[in-house]
């Protein structure tokens, strides 16, 4: 059995306004840096984590995953492995917009967006289309390195993505959250993915 460690990257000036980040590369603000250390600060006891013989990381290519990734998880004799496949969804032409201004100027597209995965954005794509290239980089990850744990430094939309295929299509548990530096915990065997709670 081997450990998917799944966590959303650190606050950006975008989180604060609320606003869609999709593949805009927005980088952390001073807060996000401050998450990331103290997320550090708080899984150091975790030693497994930090051992670069027993734990890769993988990161979106996105500079607010890099950077949280840099600081939460980076030790001596570990290289964080760019994965593209790791990007947030991509919300064409709704990215840069708040929830709001979708709802106002956008209202029947957000609505066949939020119920249906295969609903394509004008410029973006769809959820499941999302799904699936995540689902493929981690298990390409998984081929590819020998680590029994694995740190995903991904997108709330991916790793609601992730969490749904783990879930085999379901509805989330309601107590799930999707906060900046939250981590997941995944196995991964034979029989497929299990969630194993949140740190």
């Amino acid at each position: 059995m081997r450990t998917l460690y799944l966590v959303r990257h650190a606050e950006t000036a975008w989180n604060v306004d609320m606003r869609y980040q999709g593949q805009t590369d927005i980088p952390l603000n001073d807060a996000g840096r401050k998450q990331a250390g103290e997320l550090r600060a708080r899984i150091e006891r975790r030693k497994v984590l930090f051992d670069p013989t027993l734990t890769a990381v993988i990161t979106s290519d996105l500079s607010r995953a890099r950077e949280s990734a840099e600081i939460a998880f980076l030790v001596p004799g570990r290289e964080h492995i760019l994965e593209p496949g790791l990007r947030e969804l991509s919300y064409g032409k709704f990215e840069g917009l708040s929830r709001e201004e979708i709802k106002h100027n956008h209202a029947e597209e957000f609505a066949r967006f939020s119920r249906d995965q295969s609903f394509v954005i004008e410029g973006g794509e769809a959820r499941a289309t999302g799904r699936t290239r995540a689902i493929e980089a981690i298990e390409r990850a998984l081929r590819t390195l020998p680590h029994g744990n694995v740190v995903a430094m991904t997108h709330g939309g991916i790793i609601r993505q992730l969490l749904l295929h783990t879930f085999q299509d379901g509805e989330l548990p309601t107590h799930i959250g999707f906060g900046n530096m939250s981590i997941h915990s995944i196995h991964i065997d034979e029989q497929g993915w299990t969630y194993a709670g949140s740190i």
